[in-house]
């Protein structure tokens, strides 16, 4: 059985606070770290039947953007946790933080440092928080190609500024996303004053980080995996390749079917599982196919 949301954001952020405090994020040996996120499961017809009810699943050709942090927690230990690429304090990462590009498709190589913390001590691994500052998920509805973009925390493009929870749609033709203005049921380039926002990510509040910037993301692993704490320490380099499942991550709510669907009804119903399953089934899982420690 998969952990309540409570449980495991209770465990997320105490493992944030407790293994990456200030002191010990420039301590240890500095382990150079390979990070490839890809997935498997990507698809070219874009729809997918995985019975979320008064919704329609769809299938994504390929999500790509932006990554602030890869933490995978530790099982059954409050205070343990290893951040494979981001910021040392994702849980107060600040909007201006460093990203590192991804591409699922495209298997773009994160190049980071895994700094251990004194007395790391390893063990079982059964699922990973992750954080962006935004994805694009490309999709195929009613036969055509379209791109959302979902900021899951402060994120500045150009002289643009995404905030938590801001969904975009690309124009196809132009490229340029663009935000849904409820007010006057249009689409405009600029951020307007009311916009279709997914609100439980954008109101998400964490009972220990109350002005978390960025909004976590479940990831359970399938099959578990375990670090072993006396390896790593003398380790020089750590290379980790995660296919990730993507059929149960993003549904058009209360809607039934993307036939003659509308840009602003494909927007306005644009959601992601976790919301609407909770944390502890949020329908992202993952399984580390290729792990190596040197």
């Amino acid at each position: 059985m998969k952990p309540s949301y409570l449980s495991i954001l209770m465990t997320f952020v105490i493992i944030l606070s407790a293994c990456n405090k200030k002191e010990d994020s420039d301590q240890g040996n500095g382990i150079k770290a390979t990070t490839v996120l890809t997935s498997s499961s990507l698809t070219k017809n874009g729809l997918y039947n995985h019975g979320v009810l008064d919704s329609v699943p769809i299938y994504p050709t390929n999500i790509n953007g932006q990554a602030l942090s890869l933490l995978f927690a530790t099982a059954s230990e409050q205070d343990e946790g290893l951040v494979f690429f981001g910021d040392g304090r994702p849980d107060i990462a600040p909007g201006n933080a460093t990203f590192y590009p991804f591409d699922f498709a495209n298997q773009l190589a994160v190049l980071s440092n895994i700094n251990l913390k004194p007395n790391y001590v390893g063990g079982l691994v059964q699922h990973a928080v992750s954080m962006f500052g935004y994805i694009d998920i490309y999709m195929i509805i009613d036969g055509s190609n379209r791109v959302i973009r979902l900021a899951l925390g402060e994120y500045s493009v150009g002289t643009d500024t995404y905030i938590r929870g801001d969904v975009l749609l690309q124009d196809m033709a132009t490229g340029e996303f663009r935000f849904y203005d409820l007010t006057n049921s249009v689409f405009t380039a600029a951020r307007p004053a009311n916009p279709y926002v997914i609100e439980e990510i954008r109101d998400f509040t964490d009972p220990i980080r109350p002005n978390m910037v960025y909004y976590p993301l479940n990831i359970f692993l399938n099959p578990s995996i375990s670090f072993d704490a006396t390896e790593l320490q003398t380790a020089t380099s750590v290379y980790v390749r995660i296919d990730f499942f993507v059929e149960n991550f993003v549904v058009l709510q209360d809607m039934s079917t993307t036939t003659g669907i509308s840009d602003s009804a494909l927007i306005n119903s644009f959601d992601i599982s976790q919301n609407i399953v909770g944390f502890g089934n949020s329908g992202l899982e993952a399984t580390v196919d290729s792990l190596s420690i040197n």
